[in-house]
């Protein structure tokens, strides 16, 4: 795996272990929110489970230079509104504490972001 898209991945997991920190304040007080404390689990071990599928078709995506580029673009757009919307999220979480929207917020814009990273990181 080259260093980028290890940057990337470690980048990506550092941002959803804040939003499972985040989440856990909803987790631990609202009795519909218990099974939460399961998803991180649950992704952990789907992206375990598909890891080979996951690294072959990163393999096999290959495109002509000018969708690259253009999916570059569009993919660094989403980078930028996801950091955008994850940052007026923690924002409003510590001006007002725990709401649900900075949480929805935090969460949405930190799955872009590790989502886009990725992509960008991508040879």
């Amino acid at each position: 795996m080259s260093r980028p898209i290890a940057a990337a991945l470690g980048t990506g997991a550092a941002l959803l272990g804040f939003v499972a920190w985040e989440q856990s304040f909803w987790w631990r007080t609202l009795e519909d929110y218990r099974f939460g404390w399961l998803a991180p689990a649950f992704v952990a071990y789907a992206v375990w489970f598909r890891w080979s599928a996951i690294r072959a078709a990163a393999r096999a995506c290959q495109a002509d230079r000018g969708a690259v580029r253009a999916m570059r673009v569009a993919v660094a757009g989403v980078f930028g509104g996801a950091t955008l919307l994850f940052l007026l999220g923690a924002v409003a979480r510590a001006r007002a504490g725990p709401s649900h929207p900075a949480s929805v917020m935090v969460a949405l814009g930190a799955g872009a972001m590790a989502l886009s990273l990725v992509y960008l990181a991508a040879p």
